[in-house]
C-alpha cells in the first residue's frame, strides 16, 4: 500500500506492508480450496508462512530504497495463539521471527492477551518490534506500552498509534491486569494530538475490526490511514 503526500513544495511516498491475524502460522500450510488470484482452483497449493513475508518485505523495501522512497513494515495484532507451536511459545518465536523478517511496528490483538499479564509485558518490553497501543493501560494508569511513535521518514513526519478491540478487557491478560479505554474517543484523542505535534500522515494500526475501523474513520478527521 503506497501513500502519496504532495503539496506546493513537496512530495513524499510511503509504503505500508502490513499483516493481521497470522496467529502463529510461521510454518507453510496447505490451502484447503478456493480460487488464486489468476482464477485457478487453489486447493493444495502451499501458502504463507514467516519465510515468505520475509522475502516479500526484503524485495518491496530492495526496490523502493532504490527509488529513495520510505517503507514501514507493521503487524496489526493476532500474531500468535493459533498453533500449537505458537501456544507453547507464548508468542515469544512469532515476535522472533517477526523481528528477524524485519517488522518496525505491531498492535497487540485481543488473542495476544490469552497470555497472563505477564508475558504480555514481555512483548512490550523485548527487542522488538515495538508495540504501540493506545487504549491499554496498567491499573495505575501507566501505559502499558508506547502509545504512538512519530516518525521522520525522509521530508514525511508520519504519526503512528495503535488501537485493539474494547473485548480485550476480557481476554485473560487484560482481566488480570489491564484496563482498556474506549477506542473512538482514545482515537481522536491521539490523532489531534498526533497533527499537533506536526505530523503530515497519522495513520491509525487497528484491531478493532472493520466496522470500528469504518466508524474511526469517518469520526477522526485527523486519521489519513487505517491499517
Amino acid at each position: 500500500r503506497a501513500c502519496v503526500l504532495s503539496g506546493p513544495a513537496r512530495a513524499a511516498r510511503l509504503t505500508i506492508l502490513h499483516t493481521n491475524d497470522t496467529h502463529g502460522h510461521l510454518a507453510p500450510f496447505r490451502d484447503t480450496g478456493g480460487r488464486g488470484r489468476d482464477g485457478a482452483a487453489g486447493a493444495g497449493r502451499e501458502l504463507g508462512g514467516i519465510a515468505r513475508r520475509a522475502t516479500l518485505i526484503r524485495e518491496v523495501r530492495d526496490a523502493c530504497r532504490a527509488r529513495g522512497e520510505a517503507v514501514l513494515v507493521i503487524d496489526a495484532g493476532d500474531f500468535c495463539d493459533g498453533t500449537s507451536f505458537s501456544t507453547e511459545y507464548r508468542g515469544t518465536a512469532d515476535l522472533a521471527a517477526m523481528r528477524a523478517a524485519g517488522y518496525d511496528y505491531l498492535t497487540l490483538g485481543n488473542h495476544d492477551f490469552n497470555n497472563t499479564a505477564a508475558q504480555v509485558r514481555r512483548f512490550v518490553g523485548g527487542p522488538g518490534p515495538r508495540v504501540l497501543l493506545a487504549n491499554v493501560l496498567e491499573t495505575d494508569g501507566r501505559p502499558l506500552a508506547a502509545p504512538w511513535a512519530l516518525l521522520a521518514l525522509d521530508s514525511l513526519r508520519v504519526g503512528l498509534f495503535g488501537l485493539v478491540e474494547e473485548s480485550t478487557a476480557h481476554y485473560p491478560a487484560a482481566v488480570e491486569a489491564f484496563r482498556v479505554l474506549p477506542v473512538e474517543s482514545t482515537a481522536r484523542a491521539v490523532a489531534g494530538a498526533l497533527r499537533a505535534m506536526g505530523a503530515d500522515l497519522v495513520v491509525l494500526v487497528s484491531h478493532c475490526g472493520l466496522e470500528t475501523d469504518r466508524r474511526l474513520a469517518g469520526s477522526a478527521p485527523e486519521l489519513d490511514v487505517v491499517v
